[in-house]
């Protein structure tokens, strides 16, 4: 499985959380139970420039394989005690937006959910 190993300017979201599900009875008291943990997901900031490299076309074509998100890949997901984890993520979107300044600044987000 190939890895997404690109440099990126920040990771600006990132959240845990959990599935629960509530039933409410006919009396009016509440049955909840977990359904296991949430996917964790994570927005990744690019600001990438074609002056001295080619990372922004590197992320649209890493972007293009993965046929955006249809193929999940590996990912070094950093968690907020600074422990690296390797986890299989996917993009949580099939378009990218890329915005660029004269061909050469190129500045966009990428949505990474994790796959369970």
């Amino acid at each position: 499985m190939e890895k997404f190993d690109i440099k990126y300017k920040k990771a600006w979201k990132f959240n845990h959380g959990h599935k629960n599900l509530v039933t409410e009875m006919e009396g009016g008291k509440e049955q909840r139970r977990s359904k296991g943990i949430k996917k964790r997901s994570v927005i990744l900031e690019f600001d990438k420039t074609t002056n001295y490299n080619n990372d922004a076309q590197e992320i649209i074509d890493f972007f293009n394989r993965h046929k955006g998100k249809a193929i999940s890949f590996l990912f070094d997901l950093e968690n907020p005690d600074g422990s690296v984890e390797e986890v299989t993520m996917r993009f949580n979107q099939d378009v990218i937006d890329v915005e660029a300044f004269k061909n050469k600044a190129h500045s966009f987000t990428l949505e990474l959910i994790e796959v369970l």
